[in-house]
């Protein structure tokens, strides 16, 4: 089992399983963001950007313990 933290930016945060924006999750050993999504049961029509330890990741990214997961909507500007 591995814990990561995660933080919900935005509206986003009322998916948080605990009410709070930041918040520590356990997972299996090798998750994947797509893993982490659903135990959060992140709607998968919500656009987001999600980054792990600062870097851009996709659903196939691995998770190791104690890596930190931001999660929040796309921003369009000019």
């Amino acid at each position: 089992m591995i814990w990561v933290d995660v933080h919900l930016f935005g509206y986003i945060a009322r998916y948080s399983p605990t009410g709070k924006e930041i918040f520590r999750l356990e997972l299996d050993s090798e998750a994947t963001i797509s893993e982490l999504l659903a135990k959060i049961q992140f709607p998968s029509e919500v656009e987001r950007v999600v980054l792990v330890n600062g870097h851009q990741a996709n659903f196939s990214t691995r998770l190791a313990d104690g890596d930190e997961v931001f999660i929040f909507v796309p921003v369009a500007g000019g």
